[in-house]
């Protein structure tokens, strides 16, 4: 009588051979286990392998971050224009006569922040009537009512190419986010064509020290002297409207500049850091100059300036002011070496 046949069916993917993983399996060896192994002799048997993280598991994840954090950009734009809206405010009810602010000047005494023109200006009409010709043509800016700097860092030579900034982020202080907004439907009031480009409001923010053209080793130790700086915490206030001619030619910066108290506050402060700077032995490339300042918008050359600088002045008397308890260099928060806020 024949011995029975017995058929194995067996999925072929990319196996092993069975000669060499039976053959290893002599723990608690039997007869029958041996003649069964005896019987299969010959036989491929493969195994297949679990699968791990192929090229398009990864891919499939990379695409699914990528959705999600063009999701999260999204959200912070929606809601950024719903508090635009919400906010939006009447100018022609909440712009009253006041006198403009006296002219303010820079700390060497000779460069005004600003050049404040006729305050006998009475309403928000009329003065908005006076940026157009009956043409309907702006007529050219004074730029006697800007002042000029350029904070940008120059092309660095090759091993310096580490440039940043320290800054104040303001885009969550509300009342001056509030002023910012009511500042930029100002300037839409007026004419809009002439913008090039309105600050977003959450990513207003006042710089504060510009390192340019550094090697990685000098900005490792630049974000040391960062965070062992000490000062004393204080309200500092932004009150002035202003404009900056910038180094191109071309742009005009709207601004809303500090107070002057606030001003000189914050020059001792980066005075302070290049101190330091200079007794680690790095270099202060680019010295601080410029007024502290929050940008409200870029314009053009047929920008009306002077006049909107005007509705600015009468229209916003102040726009705001925040704590000076800490600031951020790139994704870096420093606050006052051994001093504590509570909150």
């Amino acid at each position: 009588m024949e011995s029975p046949v017995v058929h194995l069916s067996v999925s072929s993917h990319q196996g092993s051979d069975s000669d060499s993983s039976l053959d290893n399996c002599d723990e608690d060896e039997t007869p029958e286990s041996r003649d069964y192994a005896d019987s299969m002799h010959g036989v491929n048997v493969n195994v297949k392998k679990p699968k791990g993280f192929g090229r398009r598991t990864i891919i499939v994840s990379s695409l699914v971050l990528l959705l999600l954090a063009a999701v999260a950009v999204g959200m912070m734009l929606l809601l950024n224009f719903h508090w635009v809206v919400k906010h939006s405010v009447d100018l022609s009810a909440t712009i009253t006569p006041q006198k403009t602010r006296s002219t303010q000047e820079s700390l060497s005494g000779s460069t005004p922040f600003v050049v404040t023109s006729s305050a006998n200006v009475a309403s928000f009409e009329n003065v908005a009537a006076t940026a157009m010709s009956s043409a309907r043509v702006l007529t050219l800016s004074p730029f006697d009512a800007c002042w000029n700097g350029d904070s940008d860092c120059p092309a660095c030579p090759t091993g310096q190419s580490e440039s940043f900034t320290s800054h104040i982020w303001l885009g969550f202080i509300h009342d001056i986010v509030e002023s910012v907004n009511r500042s930029q439907h100002i300037m839409r009031s007026t004419d809009y064509k002439d913008v090039i480009l309105y600050r977003p409001l959450f990513l207003l923010h006042t710089a504060l020290n510009y390192f340019c053209c550094h090697t990685s080793e000098e900005k490792v130790k630049i974000l040391e002297v960062l965070g062992n700086q000490t000062w004393t915490p204080l309200n500092i206030t932004y009150d002035t409207p202003s404009c900056n001619l910038d180094h191109d030619g071309v742009t005009i910066y709207m601004l809303a500049l500090l107070s002057n108290s606030s001003q000189d506050y914050l020059f001792n402060f980066v005075r302070q850091i290049e101190n330091s700077m200079k007794t680690q032995g790095i270099p202060v490339n680019k010295h601080r100059k410029q007024p502290f300042h929050v940008t409200l918008s870029l314009v053009n050359h047929s920008f009306p300036v002077r006049d909107v600088i005007d509705l600015l002045h009468r229209g916003i008397p102040v726009f705001g002011s925040v704590l000076f308890d800490h600031f951020y260099s790139e994704f870096h928060k420093f606050k006052p070496k051994g001093y504590f806020v509570n909150k």
